[in-house]
């Protein structure tokens, strides 16, 4: 498949983009929604080693010579890339553990959406290649471009991008309904069906002090906050601010361990290569929080700071050696990165998607992500009808994650 530049008339020309260092210097400042993974620095870390193949779709203004507008995106073409965000799979995948959409849903129902996905396949629904829209690791779909450009002109180049390569399948992964409206209800103009796809949590700082914090919280919640931070202490642990100088193989490991807890496949080499990319790409960004006992290092969490969000990324945690330590994971991922965040004057915690319960009782907010998708060989009505099933099971997934409904409503 080739990618030429497509004229949509008037000034504007659309282009595929197959690599994001071809925008360098060029890249529009505005990011809707305004997150550190509609940057160019942020795609550009990513580009070649962490990320599928890239396509993203630029429109250009001929008469100035400028670009004035990106949609992040990449192109699909079987179902073992990007495992995590590799849409087609996600999709019509509903009965593996975690995300047993149909066994969250009561048997009948649980049944249907099972024999829907069948027929969707069996009629070459989803098939691969596919272009999704999507930043690169950062669950989120959004664009970056001028002010005042037409939102609908991008994605109206997004589907003309999409016709020329003939793909059967086209995605937005991970939209923000609520930051984004506008796009939702484009694309239901546009023939895409739509469903919740998972939710992110953040915490707004808007405390003067962590005391201030802890006051927010419940009378229970609040002593046990108090009850986890002193036995930490007790235990003569103590969580350290680094930059990426200490990100070393001994820390890739304890994320490579979490990864393998939740079946998925941590290789430590990768995982230090990864350190290596984010300190030359993003090293004044780059915040690692370490718990130690003594000079032992038994937890950590890697943050990327932007714009005042705190944007938490890694993970990694010593096996377990009894009470040493004992709430090492409430302290590194919360508690220190909270004091943290209020002494420095952000705005927010970004702590995207799992471990609901535990971020929402620490005083998380919860908001939707959706997906957006066309695809060949169906009619829109059976694609419609199975995402909708879709949409339930995610739904029931969640509420069984301590997710309440009231946070996955959008208009």
């Amino acid at each position: 498949m080739s990618a030429q530049p497509l004229e949509r008339g008037g000034a504007l020309v659309a282009h595929a983009v197959e690599s994001i260092r071809e925008l360098e210097g060029r890249w529009p400042s505005t990011r809707l929604p305004e997150s550190l993974y509609l940057t160019y620095e942020w795609l550009e870390s990513q580009e070649g080693w962490n990320t599928p193949r890239p396509l993203h779709v630029a429109l250009h203004d001929r008469a100035r010579e400028a670009v004035v507008a990106v949609l992040p995106a990449y192109l699909l073409e079987d179902p073992e890339q990007h495992r995590f965000d590799n849409c087609p799979r996600l999709l019509l995948d509903v009965t593996t553990y975690p995300r047993d959409l149909a066994g969250a849903l009561p048997p009948d129902e649980g049944e249907a959406l099972v024999r829907a996905r069948d027929e969707l396949a069996g009629a070459g629904g989803l098939a691969y290649p596919a272009l999704v829209a999507n930043a690169g690791n950062g669950a989120i779909a959004g664009y970056a471009a001028e002010a005042g450009t037409d939102e609908r002109a991008l994605l109206a180049a997004f589907d003309e991008v999409a016709d020329e390569l003939g793909v059967p399948t086209r995605a937005y992964w991970y939209v923000n309904p609520v930051a984004l409206p506008a796009i939702p209800r484009e694309l239901r103009s546009r023939c895409y069906a739509e469903a919740a796809i998972n939710a992110v949590c953040q915490l707004d700082i808007r405390w003067a002090s962590f005391e201030d914090y802890l006051h927010s919280l419940s009378s229970n919640r609040r002593t046990a906050v108090r009850r986890e931070i002193r036995a930490f202490e007790a235990d003569g642990l103590r969580v350290e601010l680094s930059d990426g100088a200490v990100l070393d193989a001994e820390l890739a490991e304890m994320h490579a361990n979490l990864q393998h807890r939740y079946a998925q496949a941590g290789d430590p080499s990768a995982i230090l290569h990864g350190f290596d990319v984010a300190r030359e790409k993003l090293g004044e960004r780059l915040r690692v929080f370490v718990a130690r006992a003594g000079a032992t290092p038994v937890g950590f969490i890697t943050a990327l700071e932007f714009e005042g969000t705190l944007h938490v990324r890694q993970a990694g945690f010593a096996e377990s050696r009894g009470s040493e330590t004992r709430f090492v994971y409430f302290n590194t991922v919360f508690y220190a990165p909270i004091r943290y965040a209020i002494e420095a004057g952000l705005d927010r915690i970004d702590y995207s998607y799992a471990s609901f319960e535990a971020k929402q009782a620490r005083g998380c907010s919860t908001t939707p992500r959706t997906t957006h998708v066309r695809t060949d060989g169906v009619a829109l009505a059976q694609l419609e009808d199975y995402l909708r099933r879709y949409d339930r099971g995610v739904r029931g997934w969640l509420a069984a994650q301590g997710v309440e409904s009231e946070a996955l409503e959008y208009a």
